[in-house]
């Protein structure tokens, strides 16, 4: 999508699958899911060769030194909500420290309720919220590896560079963005796919092993904070499919090994998950990350992700829901 896009029905089937680059979609009769796969509807991609991948990532991880090793990028930070996990810390070399980690980022929103104002029946909410790109943010990277005097440390890895796939091996990006859906009935049949409808957090690119000497390895980068989905429909038709909601945070890197006498870079943390809203007034629904009450307001992340242990990186926090 390259605006907010407006159907009267629509119907995604696998392996197809729509990217709203965090545009607002309209169908004002059907949205029709009940033969969706994994991954149907995500937030941006972009080309790479014949490849699809995202075009989201942190910068990169701090390079090995031959002396002290370089410092992994700092994601870029806003107002706090899902916030990128922190990189890994490079491994020591004999001749000087690994590099210091970068800082993960914060996601930001634009200033709007949870319950949309008045529902216009029998079609649900056009109300007057705006199209806003809230947004999970990136992992910081990880520290380069420090050197021996003659050879450098491993590389940092990149923040949320790890981008999951499709089954047709196409890289998406299913994080990092919101989605935000007006429908008057949403269809999901005898469906049972999970994670249709992601903005989940790229994992973090773990760091480079030293090879030679006595160096230090590289910091993993941390993952990426899971974005946002908003839903807003009429009715939903079929039956509930549990865990099609996904706005879980990414994993962090592994660090990379060291060489000699070097010590192992440090892993990267785990990304916090998102935040996932469903209003459909036909049913009752009100409910955030699965608690239903029009007063949720909460502007921050579903949960924390895990803190990396040594050289093991962190998991992101899992936030799925039912449709």
């Amino acid at each position: 999508m390259a605006r907010d896009m407006h159907f009267h029905n629509l119907t995604i089937t696998n392996p197809g699958f729509l990217v709203t680059n965090g545009y607002t979609l309209y169908v004002s009769g059907t949205l029709d899911l009940s033969g969706a796969a994994a991954y149907a509807i995500v937030t941006a991609y972009y080309t790479y060769g014949s490849v699809w991948c995202v075009n989201y990532e942190s910068g990169h991880g701090g390079s090995g030194g031959t002396g002290a090793g370089n410092a992994g990028g700092a994601a870029t930070a806003g107002f706090p909500s899902s916030m990128g996990g922190a990189g890994g810390a490079g491994g020591a070399g004999s001749s000087g420290a690994g590099g210091a980690a970068g800082v993960g980022g914060h996601s930001w929103f634009a200033n709007a309720p949870f319950y949309p104002g008045p529902i216009m029946s029998p079609v649900i909410a056009y109300s007057n919220q705006v199209s806003f790109p809230c947004s999970g943010y990136n992992g910081g990277c990880g520290g380069g590896g420090g050197g021996d005097g003659t050879n450098s440390g491993g590389t940092g890895g990149n923040g949320s560079n790890v981008r999951p796939t499709r089954a047709s091996g196409a890289y998406v990006l299913s994080m990092n963005g919101s989605c935000i859906i007006y429908a008057r009935h949403i269809q999901r049949g005898t469906n049972t796919a999970t994670n249709i409808i992601s903005v989940r957090g790229n994992d973090g690119s773990p760091g480079t092993a030293a090879t030679v000497g006595n160096c230090g390895g590289g910091g993993g980068g941390g993952g990426g904070g899971g974005g946002y989905i908003r839903i807003y429909v009429g009715e939903l038709l079929g039956s509930a499919i549990p865990n099609a909601l996904e706005a879980s945070g990414g994993n962090g890197g592994n660090g990379g090994n060291g060489s000699g006498t070097g010590s192992p870079g440090n892993g990267g943390n785990g990304g916090n998950g998102g935040n996932i809203d469903i209003i459909c007034p036909t049913a009752g629904v009100y409910s955030r990350n699965g608690v239903n009450g029009p007063t949720a307001t909460s502007m921050t992340g579903s949960g924390t992700g895990t803190v990396a242990s040594g050289q093991t990186g962190g998991a992101g926090f899992v936030n799925t829901q039912t449709l």
